[in-house]
């Protein structure tokens, strides 16, 4: 099963989980690679329970949340792909990413308690 497939499988299982996404959208990553990263990210948002919790991270030279700690049913979707989708310049600060995804989680720590972490990278 594709590590899509797992996360899929997993965010249905556990409707309450927070999903934490990071997506680099450096220069390296414009054209196809782009495009097939919003896809996978589509079909997640569009098949998941609808309360189920996102937080967005886009990353290249610096990191930048897109997606707040907000309800699946409540995202833009096509507004959200497009803006990613748009981004793709610059170099990789993976660092800053995951320390604005930590920053974003609501309760200090929970983030090791769950052990549960998504990252995109090609």
């Amino acid at each position: 099963m594709s590590s899509f497939g797992t996360m899929q499988s997993f965010v249905n299982q556990h409707p309450d989980v927070h999903m934490y996404i990071a997506i680099d959208v450096s220069g390296s990553m414009a054209g196809r690679k782009i495009y097939e990263v919003c896809q996978r990210l589509y079909n997640l948002l569009s098949n998941c329970p609808p309360d189920t919790i996102f937080s967005i991270v886009l990353f290249n030279s610096r990191a930048w949340s897109v997606v707040k700690s907000k309800r699946a049913r409540n995202i833009d979707i096509a507004g959200l792909l497009s803006h990613i989708e748009g981004r793709c310049s610059g170099r990789t600060a993976l660092y800053d990413t995951w320390g604005d995804l930590v920053s974003s989680i609501p309760i200090p720590g929970l983030y090791l308690k769950l052990g549960y972490y998504c990252l995109y990278y090609y």
